[in-house]
């Protein structure tokens, strides 16, 4: 006997439902909507870590330049303020508040809006006599962009100061001041700056001693200077010696000194010797005796005595 179905039961799991000849079977979309879930679910953890280690990373407030400040400027609250920085970037020569820096001096170029540490100003209530010596002097100089060691210079560097001048038409260098200490200058960061003053920029001041100061004071008006940077640990005294064309040309033969230069006195012809006087002129200048060959007399008239001469006869 056959078995009948009914037309409204579902057929059994597992089972196609019915469709009709020639109409096409629909495609599932769970599995791009699986996609997407998941995607989604990826970017919410994503973005929850990020702000949970966002707030995990502790901050601290320090001091930071308000304005560019220059070396030598002494600071105030004007030109300080506060900034966030993250704890990692923290260094103990940062400064936590401004009262600790008030009224203190830069020692170098300070950046706007970069933190200000203890190395980068003088003490309180100091100004830069205080980084002096008893028997040192501090000189400042202003020198081309080419004497500046390429603005690589920091306080407490050590230099040489060389000096160039023309002497006679002939050039000559020489070592006048050895290991002076940078006290003031301006990095190439300050050099660089927009807001600087391009004429600061090679400024520098050095702590010399007495007898150097008056050197190099003379020198800055007679010829050219130039800096060259030191070891810190380098303590050796170079003897001084005077370079010359003749020290760097020493390869070519055509370059010798040959005394002072063309033009200059010595080379200048020598005036004719003065014609010889006249005979009787002579006679009158020296008082030099006739040179006529004569007979002399002695007379003697009571205590007075007279010499008379006579010439020879055929003369």
């Amino acid at each position: 006997m056959p078995v009948s179905t009914h037309p409204e039961v579902s057929p059994p799991a597992g089972q196609d439902r019915a469709f009709l000849p020639g109409q096409p079977r629909k495609k599932s979309s769970s599995p791009v909507l699986l996609v997407l879930v998941l995607v989604a679910l990826v970017g919410v953890g994503v973005a929850r870590v990020a702000m949970q280690g966002k707030q995990d990373v502790p901050r601290v407030k320090v001091v930071a330049a308000a304005v560019d400040i220059p070396a030598g400027a002494r600071l105030g609250y004007a030109n300080l303020r506060y900034m966030d920085l993250p704890r990692p970037y923290w260094t103990p020569q940062m400064v936590s508040s401004t009262h600790l820096l008030a009224g203190r001096c830069a020692r170098q170029y300070l950046s706007k809006a970069e933190p200000i540490l203890t190395t980068q100003v003088l003490p309180a209530r100091e100004g830069v006599s205080s980084l002096l010596a008893a028997n040192e002097r501090a000189v400042t100089l202003r020198l081309p962009e080419e004497s500046m060691v390429e603005h690589a210079l920091e306080p407490g560097d050590l230099v040489d100061v060389m000096f160039t001048a023309s002497y006679k038409a002939k050039k000559y260098t020489r070592l006048i001041c050895q290991r002076a200490r940078v006290l003031l200058t301006m990095s190439r960061r300050a050099e660089t700056s927009t807001r600087s003053n391009a004429g600061d920029a090679s400024v520098i001041t050095l702590a010399v001693s007495k007898g150097e100061a008056e050197l190099i004071s003379h020198a800055v008006e007679s010829g050219k200077l130039k800096l060259v940077l030191r070891n810190r640990d380098d303590r050796e005294e170079l003897t001084p010696e005077t370079i010359k064309d003749s020290s760097i040309f020493s390869w070519a033969p055509e370059v010798e000194d040959q005394g002072p230069a063309v033009g200059s006195p010595a080379l200048l012809p020598a005036p004719p010797p003065p014609p010889p006087p006249a005979p009787q002129q002579a006679e009158q200048e020296t008082g030099a005796l006739p040179t006529r060959p004569v007979w002399s007399l002695e007379v003697f008239k009571g205590g007075n005595k007279e010499i008379v001469t006579f010439p020879l006869r055929g003369n």
